[in-house]
């Protein structure tokens, strides 16, 4: 095998050992149909993990900083092999030990976990 293929099978090997974490895309941060769209066309093409914010303000103040909170019982409006609930802005504990657990060459990120400050919500 040639130095080019070698490279491209090194390539797709590690391609196939991705996973993809999915951040906040759930009702109450009114994501835009277009990332909605975006993410779903990777669903099924390698693991999909969500992590949806839920809302309790002894955990994540929120109200207190924001003046607004994600409701109580949003769910993800995109489908995932797994759905981890989070409490702030980091994915849980659980979140990180199941991505750990598959064993990936790399976590790819999408969402609103960057941008939940100046996300509009409902």
């Amino acid at each position: 095998m040639g130095k080019d293929a070698t490279v491209a099978a090194t390539a797709l090997g590690d391609a196939l050992r991705q996973a993809l974490l999915i951040i906040d895309v759930q009702p109450s941060f009114a994501p835009p149909q277009w990332l909605i769209d975006g993410i779903q066309t990777l669903i099924g093409t390698l693991p999909g993990v969500v992590a949806i914010e839920r809302h309790d303000e002894s955990k994540t103040s929120f109200q207190k900083q924001l003046g607004r909170h994600p409701a109580p019982d949003d769910d993800s409006l995109i489908p995932a092999d797994r759905v981890f609930i989070k409490y702030g802005y980091a994915p849980s504990p659980e979140t990180i030990e199941y991505l750990k657990s598959l064993k990936v060459a790399r976590v790819l990120v999408c969402g609103f976990g960057s941008i939940t400050s100046s996300t509009r919500w409902r």
